[in-house]
């Protein structure tokens, strides 16, 4: 078992060390560190809200949306705390405007969150929207949802 664990530390450590360096990798570590409290309290709710104890659980269930609502909050609100720390986290490592690269990277992410539209097939971010938008020629049109005439 020792010789084991020097051949991992030989082998795997330098490969592990050059990885934990990585920028990008460490902006994603500490985004997702910054979303662990919302990710605790969720968790808490969807306990109160499916209780393993059947007595309880019928008690419980016409409460029950109700108790979910903060859970489907906190999930949202991870999305975009995520998504500001991670780009804060990566301009700090690179020396730039940290708030620059956050709110970059929240327009990013809001740019390509699927919405369900009804003209196009199926789930449409915004970021394909503004660009079939623009090839066919309707962007600044009349009929476009995006730019609407004054």
């Amino acid at each position: 078992m020792n010789r084991f664990i020097q051949w991992l530390e030989r082998t795997l450590l330098p490969i592990a060390g050059k990885i934990a360096e990585q920028r990008h990798l460490q902006a994603i570590r500490d985004g997702l560190i910054a979303v662990m409290p919302f990710v605790i309290i969720g968790s808490f709710f969807l306990i109160l809200a499916f209780p393993p104890i059947t007595a309880l659980d019928r008690w419980v269930e016409p409460y029950r949306p109700s108790l979910l609502m903060p859970v489907q909050a906190g999930i949202h609100m991870m999305a975009l705390i995520a998504t500001l720390a991670i780009g804060y986290r990566l301009s700090e490592r690179y020396k730039l405007d940290a708030l620059a690269g956050a709110t970059i990277s929240l327009i990013a992410f809001l740019l390509a969150t699927p919405l369900q539209n009804e003209q196009f097939a199926g789930t449409v971010s915004r970021l394909q929207r503004v660009v079939r938008r623009h090839r066919t020629g309707r962007f600044f049109s009349g009929d476009s949802p995006l730019v609407r005439p004054p």
